[in-house]
């Protein structure tokens, strides 16, 4: 079977899911009807159930949503600069590429610019 040019592979067919559909995955039904399997997907993970998992894979989405969506992502309900949210959603996306592996947080943590541009804004508008 072909897609896009070339053949399909188990690879390439998880590698289009959309993160919607991992939301979902690691919700309870599809994970009652695999037996716990995809959980095996977060072999790094700590001692925290599925409710943990789906919690921060749901927060993460959340965020993504809002920035698609031109939503503000640093301010309070008041309007007032708030960088608590921003900073936790940060922590939330470290944990789950951690739970996943090792090697894949080291890696992101190379390519990650949140901290010095958190630390700018920080210097700018904060007392």
């Amino acid at each position: 079977m072909r897609y896009r040019g070339s053949s399909i592979s188990h690879v390439k067919l998880l590698s289009e899911m959309t993160f919607g559909f991992w939301i979902k995955f690691f919700d309870t039904s599809p994970i009652k009807i695999l037996k716990g399997t995809p959980l095996h997907a977060f072999s790094n993970r700590p001692r925290i159930n599925l409710s943990k998992i789906h919690s921060h894979l749901n927060k993460i989405v959340g965020l993504r949503n809002r920035i698609s969506h031109n939503e503000p992502i640093c301010f309070n309900r008041s309007g007032k600069l708030c960088l608590d949210t921003l900073r936790q959603y940060h922590l939330d996306i470290e944990d789950a590429l951690r739970w996943l592996d090792d090697d894949l947080a080291q890696w992101a943590a190379k390519l990650n610019f949140y901290r010095p541009v958190l630390v700018r804004i920080s210097s700018l508008v904060l007392p």
